[in-house]
């Protein structure tokens, strides 16, 4: 245990309950200080150095590490072979070498770990053995590479086989994930949306907002009342916009964006609301403006009450 600021008498009654011993600072964590004060870039050193030299063992390596996901996306055009790994990139239709051929083969043979593919061609021949042909019978479909005076380049396979220039934009489209498309997509991001606004209303419509009511599990004898209204139970669905307080604001709102809604519920708020996203109109662009806006001030003013103790009048 490690203390700071308080006297001999607490410390005492703190180490009577609890089965810890003093310690004393500094200790060290992955080689660096742990101290009760800012640590220094001089303080990093050992371990930035440790994690440097991990990460610098070769950018081929770090290839096979991030998975079939991105490998198989990957490879490497050849010009004069002196920058692609004869053995852990990519650089013909099958797959790397390193996968089917052995370290200890390779050492045999006369190579190493960090052989280029310039060092196992000779005079547009295979330097390796009539052994390897036999034992790894795929090397007899591996054409020999026409190595030129060009630079070797990175090449990126799209999902529809297609060979591009390496762009991240492009390896981001390939590699993501593409969940179900959402109804109400256009009612949350569209081009003058308000970022933060636009944040907000998207975890509510997810109902991902930590709300009191999600603590009430662990606190099952407690009873937790709604900050705006001081009437009913908290819960997301009262907060927008069953609650007094909520309901008012978004009353008046709805009146004067012209807001054709009758709900009350929240789930069919957003689907009244979603007759507003595939128009540009500036009435729809307002109408979907005021309802982020609506929410993301309804909860911001529940924060302010419960963790500043702060009230704003409504009709502000």
């Amino acid at each position: 245990m490690f203390c700071r600021s308080i006297n001999e008498d607490e410390k005492q009654q703190i180490l009577n309950i609890l089965p810890f011993k003093v310690g004393k600072l500094p200790v060290r964590y992955l080689g660096v200080p742990l101290m009760d004060k800012k640590i220094s870039i001089k303080d990093c050193k050992s371990l930035v150095e440790k994690l440097s030299k991990s990460l610098m063992t070769g950018k081929t390596k770090v290839y096979l590490m991030l998975g079939e996901m991105v490998v198989d996306h990957v490879r490497f055009k050849s010009g004069n072979g002196k920058k692609i790994s004869a053995w852990y990139d990519r650089w013909n239709e099958n797959h790397a070498l390193a996968k089917s051929i052995r370290k200890r083969e390779v050492h045999l043979a006369g190579f190493n770990d960090q052989s280029k593919l310039c060092d196992v061609i000779d005079a547009n021949r295979w330097k390796w053995s009539a052994e390897w042909f036999e034992n790894h019978s795929f090397l007899k479909d591996v054409p020999v590479p026409t190595l030129t005076d060009e630079l070797d380049c990175l090449i990126w396979v799209t999902n529809q086989g297609k060979m591009v220039n390496f762009k991240t934009s492009q390896v981001w489209k390939d590699v993501k994930r593409m969940g179900v498309k959402v109804y109400w997509e256009k009612l949350v991001w569209f081009s003058q949306c308000i970022s933060r606004h636009a944040f907000i209303l998207w975890l509510a419509i997810k109902e991902k907002l930590i709300t009191q009511d999600k603590l009430i599990k662990w606190y099952p004898q407690k009873t937790v009342s709604c900050q705006l209204c001081k009437k009913e139970p908290y819960s997301h669905g009262h907060l927008f916009f069953q609650c007094h307080y909520a309901a008012d604001i978004w009353m008046r709102v709805k009146n004067r964006a012209r807001i054709r809604s009758n709900a009350s519920n929240w789930k069919e708020i957003i689907k009244d609301m979603n007759d507003y996203k595939n128009h540009n109109h500036i009435w729809n662009i307002l109408g979907k403006l005021c309802l982020a806006a609506t929410v993301y001030f309804v909860w911001q003013e529940k924060n302010c009450r419960l963790f500043n103790n702060e009230i704003r009048d409504k009709n502000v």
